[in-house]
């Protein structure tokens, strides 16, 4: 936690990954649940009210770590936890696993809101088929440049 607490690309995206309100998609043809649709070049909004536990935990961490609070890990840790069961209670923990459910789980978050958006703009359902159930429901790409703010999404 002390690393996070000096790594200062973390306040910049702190500060962006809230605020960021829409989504630029490049025309082109994507494949959602098994159906092919043609995308237009579009602006998607995102949804404001997006429910991203993990992401305001960290940004709550970070914000009282930045005004010269002493930091409580516990509402971090408690969201780790739900993603992840096994760091529940307070046992040791390897650092570089913790870190990496962290991360995976805060990408998790953003991707799915940036996936309920896209799916909203093309007005498809996000449920599996059969065969996806018995598969354990599939696989879904997601690629932003962060720069260009573009995207593509593909599920396969």
């Amino acid at each position: 936690m002390q690393c996070l607490m000096h790594t200062h690309s973390l306040y910049d995206w702190q500060t962006k990954v809230t605020e960021e309100k829409h989504l630029i998609i490049k025309k082109g043809t994507v494949v959602v649940n098994e159906k092919k649709v043609e995308v237009p070049d579009a602006v998607i909004t995102l949804k404001e009210n997006t429910s991203l536990p993990l992401v305001s935990a960290l940004q709550h961490f970070l914000a009282e770590f930045r005004v010269g609070r002493n930091p409580n890990p516990s509402p971090l840790f408690q969201q780790i936890a739900v993603k992840a069961p096994r760091f529940r209670g307070w046992a040791q923990q390897d650092a570089h696993e913790l870190l990496r459910y962290l991360l995976d789980g805060i990408r998790t978050e953003e991707l799915k809101r940036y996936k309920d958006a896209i799916f909203s703009y093309l007005g498809v359902e996000d449920k599996p088929t059969p065969e996806q159930i018995i598969m354990c429901k599939g696989i879904s790409s997601f690629l932003m440049d962060l720069k260009l703010s573009l995207a593509s999404f593909s599920f396969d």
